[in-house]
């Protein structure tokens, strides 16, 4: 996205140090800010400010989804049917998988598949195709 000129902001907080040093890197490419959050309040600024959020099934999403923004969701271990957001800005990428819900809540330091295949069965074209026909 940066790359089509695009501003990314890549929201990380300040307790996530594993995900802040992974992402570093990508403050290299011109168009990518890390951004990182320490307070509600900070969250709060950096969702209403954006014009289209991409995230996961997370707070942040839902946040993004009660301010109405253009919300791309990334669906992972979450309980789809209990957790969904309820908006209409809403394009939710899901792929089936056997281990949702995830088991991860009686193992809260691992996936038991070890590698999160809920969200990475998710296309970065599939993404950048939502994209692109959310804006014609």
């Amino acid at each position: 996205l940066a790359g089509e000129g695009r501003e990314v902001r890549l929201l990380v907080h300040d307790s996530e140090t594993d995900l802040i040093e992974a992402f570093r890197p990508l403050e290299a490419i011109a168009g990518i800010a890390l951004e990182q959050t320490e307070t509600l309040h900070d969250l709060i600024g950096a969702v209403r400010g954006c014009e289209l959020f991409i995230g996961n099934d997370s707070g942040p999403m839902h946040l993004a989804n009660i301010y109405g923004k253009r919300t791309i969701i990334l669906w992972g271990p979450g309980n789809y049917e209990r957790i969904r957001p309820l908006g209409t800005n809403n394009t939710i990428l899901i792929k089936p998988i056997s281990c949702r819900p995830c088991k991860q809540y009686i193992h809260p330091d691992r996936c038991e598949r070890g590698i999160n295949e809920c969200l990475l069965r998710i296309a970065v074209k599939e993404v950048t195709g939502v994209v692109a026909r959310s804006e014609q």
